[in-house]
């Protein structure tokens, strides 16, 4: 048996390039010649403004099955040979095989001219036809999208469609309009009463457009890309006749800002009474002397202020303290002077004195002048709050007070303020007294003492071995833990001493025993006191600040037959615990405590 060979080889017949195979079979061997895709006839038809439909045909598939057929064309000015990939060429496929075929293109360029070719598409490689031409149709579209007037609106509302309207009026000499055309290849022309066309670019403002009194005829005329559809849009526009000049308009005199020698002025020009203001600004006099300041006039003072219409202040200075000023604002055109309604101030104090403080139920130290400012007190009460009287020095002053930096709280000249808390010790009370004129003030300070009645309570094992001195922070801190071994009888003292700035009492008092542990107190004298401080009835002795503590012996008797018990044949002593926490008050103040706590635990 003899192998069999393939062979794959090119024949060249004229100018065409043919793939062939080729088999041996037994010695010899047969050729097949493969061919190309044959398409002809390219045409366009139903060629749109935007569009075409363009055929073919594929006569011959070349021998083997078609893959794919289809149209590439190009804008002829870009490239007038299109290829598959080439340089600004579109590409359309369109399905099937041998046989006439067309497809429609579209999303063309109005008034083009294009290039094209079919193709086919087969195993061997493309086949194209012949370029071939068409162009698209060019516009008649001769619409506007939008037309916008320089000043005023169109009535009506502006609609493609709508050619005729009117409602634009100004006092202007000029108007512009801007048109905006619909279609990307028309041209816009515009001209006013009769006068010749001027082209407009789309979108853009026209020239400005001069007007005569009353009615002018403006029309924009739009030509479509084929030159010959147009369509004219015709507006009225009215301008309104010269305006007479009057006096301008000067309103609401205004009054900011009073100081002792000056106040802020301020009115507003409404109208120049259709000419420019030439100037502006404001008049005053004492009333005293001229209740009606007009320039020019007896005791007036005039001060101009740059600008034309609208609102607009100036500050005026020099003036006498506590005194009543009347004003006008005033502006000036070719046709005269205006002046707005008459306004008044007065000129504001700048006293920031008292001339009376006290703090009710006490005595200042020194006694309250009014040039001086500092002051001390001292003060003795549980609530730890006071009262404040100050009396300003100007009726037209605002007075407020604080303590320790707090926030200012605002007080009425003559009566007591709000109570002020005061901490125990030092504490820094402020007056503050702010003049008529807001901005001048005089704060007037009292160092007032609180006395403090401060228990502090200690706890220890014996009385050389207390601790918790000048905590104040409760009993839990102030924590004595003892071992009661085997359920033996154990000791611990408390004491309570004064730390506060006054003699004081204070009352002891403890909780109630537990199940497992009695609980016994004695006093420095070894007196039995335990049903009085359980009782919270045990009072100290009146004791000076910083005297010797009063101390109490604390006894904790475990109950043993509840503690220890027989298990077989030995006598256990049950882990258990008891706390007795003890609290000493301030008897003048009862909002002032101290306390510490004895934790006794059997093992």
């Amino acid at each position: 048996m003899r192998p069999l060979l393939i062979f794959l080889f090119w024949l060249f017949a004229g100018s065409a390039l043919h793939a062939a195979t080729g088999t041996a079979v037994d010695g010899g061997f047969t050729i097949d010649t493969l061919e190309l895709p044959v398409i002809v006839a390219p045409t366009a038809s139903l060629t749109s403004a935007t569009g075409a439909t363009l055929g073919a045909e594929v006569t011959s598939d070349g021998g083997v099955g078609i893959t794919e057929r289809g149209f590439v064309y190009s804008a002829t000015a870009i490239n007038a040979n299109p290829l598959i990939d080439g340089t600004g060429v579109s590409r359309v496929r369109v399905a099937g095989t041998t046989g006439v075929f067309s497809t429609p293109v579209t999303g063309l360029d109005q008034g083009v001219g294009y290039s094209f070719r079919a193709y086919a598409t087969n195993s061997r490689g493309t086949a194209y036809t012949s370029v071939a031409a068409f162009s698209t149709v060019l516009s008649s579209n001769a619409d506007l999208s939008f037309l916008v007037p320089g000043t005023g609106a169109l009535s009506p509302i502006f609609a493609s469609g709508t050619t005729t309207y009117g409602g634009v009026s100004t006092a202007a000499a000029f108007i512009t309009f801007t048109p905006t055309r619909a279609q990307a290849n028309a041209t816009i022309e515009i001209r006013v009463n009769g006068l010749e066309f001027a082209v407009v670019n789309s979108g853009t403002p026209s020239a400005p457009l001069p007007l005569n009194p009353g009615t002018n005829a403006v029309d924009v005329r739009v030509t479509a890309q084929n030159g010959t559809t147009q369509k004219t849009y015709n507006i009225a526009v009215t301008r309104a006749a010269a305006a007479t000049v009057i006096t301008p308009t000067v309103t609401d005199p205004t009054v900011a800002l009073r100081t002792p020698t000056g106040a802020t002025l301020g009115a507003d020009v409404t109208s120049d009474g259709n000419a420019a203001i030439i100037e502006r600004g404001i008049v005053y006099s004492v009333a005293a002397i001229n209740p009606d300041p007009l320039i020019g006039g007896l005791g007036v003072t005039k001060a101009e202020v740059p600008g034309t219409l609208g609102p607009f202040t100036l500050a005026v200075t020099g003036l006498s303290q506590l005194t009543g000023y009347n004003f006008k604002a005033y502006a000036i055109n070719s046709q005269g002077v205006s002046y707005s309604a008459l306004g008044a101030f007065s000129t504001v104090s700048n006293n920031a004195n008292l001339t009376g403080l006290t703090l009710e139920g006490f005595v200042f130290s020194p006694a309250f002048v009014a040039s001086t400012t500092r002051y001390s007190a001292i003060v003795q009460r549980a609530d730890g709050t006071v009262r404040l009287r100050p009396i300003s020095a100007d009726a037209g002053a605002t007075i407020s007070a604080r303590v320790n930096g707090g926030g200012w709280v605002a007080v009425v000249s003559g009566s007591p303020s709000l109570p002020l808390t005061l901490a125990f010790g030092d504490n820094l009370v402020e007056v503050r007294v702010i003049a008529q004129d807001g901005s001048t003030q005089q704060i007037y300070s009292l160092e007032v003492f609180r006395h403090n009645p401060q228990p502090d309570v200690l706890v220890g094992n014996s009385l050389t071995q207390m601790r918790g001195g000048n905590i104040y922070t409760g009993a839990l801190t102030q924590k004595l833990q003892v071992t009661s071994l085997r359920a033996a009888r154990v000791s611990a003292f408390v004491s309570v001493m004064n730390r506060g700035n006054r003699p004081d009492r204070f009352d002891c008092r403890s909780n109630e025993d537990s199940r497992y542990f009695d609980v016994d107190y004695r006093d420095a004298n070894f007196a039995l006191v335990s049903a009085a401080v359980k009782a919270g009835l045990y009072r100290t002795s009146q004791m000076d600040p910083e005297a010797p503590a009063e101390w109490l012996q604390v006894t904790v008797t475990p109950v043993k037959k509840l503690i220890v018990v027989k298990k077989g044949k030995k006598t256990v002593t049950l882990r258990k615990v008891h706390t007795a926490i003890i609290n000493a008050t301030s008897v003048l103040d009862p909002t002032v405590v101290d306390g510490a706590s004895i934790e006794v635990e059997t093992q």
